[in-house]
C-alpha cells in the first residue's frame, strides 16, 4: 500500500482476490448488495473493497470535513474523489473469533450505504409522494358524490382522511429527488 501511494495514489484500498471461509450465503448477499448499489450510486464501487485502506493527508482532511452521522466509509472515501488505487490480497479464513457484523448489523450497513449513495430512496418518496397526492385529489368527487347521495356516516372523517392524504403526498413530492 505504500508502495501504491509513494506512486502518487491519495487513496489505496486492499481488495480482496478470495474471501475464505465465508458462507455461501454471505459471498452470495454481498455480490447481490454491490451489484444492487453499483446500479443505484453515483460514485464507483469495488465490491471486494475492504475497509482497510490508506489515506494521504488531503484525501483524509476531505473525508473528515464531511459531516454523516452514519459514515459509510467505503463509499465516502471513493466519493471525495483523489487519485485511488487497489491492492489485491488473499484474504486467509478467520481462525479464532466471530464476525462482529450479524446480520442486523449488515442489514443497518445496507441501509446506510443505499441512502448515502443514491437518489433511489428520494425518487421513491417521489413517485409514492405524487401517487398518493393524485388519488387523494380524485377521491375528492368521489367523496362529494357519496355525501350528495347520503352515505357519509360521520361527518368531515372522510374530507379530513382525503385531506391529509393530499398534504402528505404534496410534502413527499416536496421532499424528493427531482432530476
Amino acid at each position: 500500500m505504500l508502495e501504491r501511494w509513494r506512486e502518487g495514489a491519495d487513496v489505496v484500498y486492499a481488495v480482496r482476490t478470495d474471501r475464505a471461509g465465508e458462507t455461501r450465503f454471505k459471498t452470495a448477499t454481498a455480490q447481490v448488495f454491490y451489484r444492487l448499489l453499483g446500479r443505484m450510486a453515483h460514485t464507483e464501487l469495488h465490491g471486494d473493497a475492504g475497509d482497510f485502506r490508506l489515506l494521504d493527508r488531503r484525501a483524509l482532511t476531505a473525508l473528515l470535513a464531511m459531516r454523516e452521522r452514519n459514515r459509510y466509509l467505503r463509499g465516502m472515501t471513493a466519493w471525495v474523489g483523489f487519485t485511488q488505487a487497489a491492492v489485491p490480497y488473499k484474504r486467509e479464513a478467520r481462525t479464532s473469533g466471530e464476525t462482529k457484523y450479524p446480520i442486523r448489523k449488515m442489514l443497518r450497513f445496507a441501509f446506510d450505504a443505499i441512502t448515502s449513495f443514491s437518489h433511489v430512496p428520494l425518487r421513491a418518496a417521489t413517485v409514492i409522494g405524487l401517487c398518493t397526492a393524485v388519488f387523494a385529489f380524485l377521491l375528492l368527487p368521489v367523496e362529494f358524490i357519496w355525501y350528495l347521495a347520503g352515505g357519509n356516516a360521520v361527518p368531515g372523517i372522510t374530507s379530513t382522511i382525503i385531506v391529509v392524504a393530499f398534504l402528505g403526498g404534496t410534502q413527499l413530492v416536496a421532499l424528493g429527488d427531482h432530476r
